[in-house]
């Protein structure tokens, strides 16, 4: 994304409120996996005795799980009693031998949380979900507790508990972990239709108050390179894969009937004499129907300037491309709004356009994502003379700053945490801004 603002100040505060949009929505509007029910609808992670970490759950007797899920359609084909959401269980023998279940009682009017150490007990919350309503579960087990030490939370409130004691069993041979449904074919695998999104496994009992944080803003427990102590897996889908961000490594398969959202690779504006030229390009597309282009002045109220229809399905790059012919004389910012077929939206960063100075100056990084310990590589085109060159991490500390000439130079990663950075070139007081992803 290359935004192109007067001063370093404007492109912090744009920084600042596309964090706040972000922090604000994030399981509501951010990508998510979603499960359409049929024979591939699922997220296999393999045998749990194969699992990177996992290992440490059994004997133990604390463990966490957390996750937004969102309900499609209750009533749709390949639809089971009990849908499954997140299970640890056997996949060849009963689905009932196994370690954890989260799933929903035989009506699907209720979640459930089971577990098994000396026994298989539950616990079911009295929320009944709704479909197109977004949910937010904790299940916690906590052993060292004498009383109500198995935990049901719903949008951070403890819903329903139970007395129960024991470390947690060891996994049978043929137990694996299943992400939207239970491994095993009997009862048509309880398969789920709908949405899930920022799933955690953690081997420790969050309390109340980090069940609160994780569900208002996930990294603030998970910590920014999901690296926080007792965390086995973290999964939140944005990347277009099933891939652990933890330390664990624990990647999923995703079968036929899950789909990943909508690849936004670039979002980006220019301002010439016709007025601002908003251009976007997705490397990947899933029921997508079509784009707002929307307009501010303030970075804060928006107007709906342009309907740009969307590609459907689509596994192709995809460039997209707007004129506003009446931008504000000063700066400008702009966003997009993804909208599904089903109506579910996703509000894309915001970008800041300088209709005051219509510079050709161009920044370009590749590979962008870059992997942590590699070099970006960065590309000035148009600048003359001397430019001061910044890296900002997300909460708006500069880590590397220098001064450049060259049109071309490396950037090192090596001594960077993986998350997102913003990279600002000045040249002759206005600064070009583009985001930068590290992973790990």
């Amino acid at each position: 994304m290359n935004m192109k603002l007067p001063n370093i100040k404007i492109c912090l505060i744009s920084i600042y409120l596309f964090l706040q949009i972000s922090q604000n929505a994030v399981s509501q509007n951010a990508p998510f996996a979603s499960f359409n029910s049929s024979n591939g609808s699922y997220i296999d992670f393999g045998r749990g005795l194969d699992l990177n970490c996992f290992s440490d759950l059994s004997s133990g007797n604390k463990i966490t799980i957390t996750m937004w899920v969102r309900w499609s359609d209750k009533s749709a084909a390949g639809v089971g009693d009990w849908a499954n959401l997140v299970t640890l269980a056997d996949s060849t023998g009963s689905g009932d031998n196994g370690v954890f279940w989260v799933q929903h009682n035989q009506t699907n009017t209720k979640f459930e949380f089971a577990i098994n150490t000396t026994s298989r007990d539950y616990i079911q919350s009295s929320v009944t979900p709704l479909n197109n309503v977004w949910y937010h579960l904790a299940l916690v087990y906590d052993g060292n507790l004498a009383s109500n030490n198995m935990k049901l939370y719903v949008n951070g409130v403890q819903d329903a508990s139970r007395n129960k004691t024991g470390n947690i069993r060891s996994f049978p041979s043929q137990t694996r972990l299943n992400f939207g449904r239970w491994p095993n074919p009997g009862n048509s695998y309880r398969r789920f239709n709908g949405k899930m999104d920022e799933v955690s496994v953690w081997k420790k009992a969050l309390s109340a108050t980090e069940i609160q944080n994780i569900m208002n803003n996930a990294e603030s427990v998970t910590g920014s390179a999901y690296d926080a102590v007792g965390l086995l897996g973290f999964w939140n889908f944005d990347n277009n894969t099933a891939d652990d961000l933890g330390s664990c490594r624990n990647n999923g398969y995703i079968g036929s009937g899950v789909v990943l959202p909508v690849n936004l690779v670039s979002f980006s504006g220019a301002a010439d004499e016709k007025g601002v030229k908003i251009n976007w390009m997705t490397s990947s597309e899933i029921n997508n129907s079509h784009f707002l282009v929307q307009h501010s002045t303030d970075g804060m109220d928006f107007t709906t300037i342009e309907k740009v229809a969307g590609a459907g399905s689509s596994n192709q790059t995809i460039s997209y491309s707007c004129v506003d012919e009446n931008p504000s004389s000063e700066t400008n910012y702009y966003r997009l709004i993804q909208v599904d077929f089903d109506g579910q939206t996703t509000i894309s960063e915001m970008i800041a356009v300088d209709f005051t100075s219509l510079t050709s100056i161009h920044l370009q990084t590749y590979p962008n994502p870059v992997k942590q310990g590699e070099n970006i590589h960065v590309e000035i085109k148009n600048a003359k003379g001397v430019y001061f060159v910044s890296l900002i991490n997300a909460s708006g500390k500069m880590m590397y700053n220098k001064t450049n000439q060259e049109p071309l130079f490396e950037l090192p990663t090596q001594n960077l945490f993986p998350g997102m950075y913003f990279i600002h070139i000045t040249v002759a007081g206005e600064t070009i801004c583009k985001k930068i992803i590290i992973n790990d």
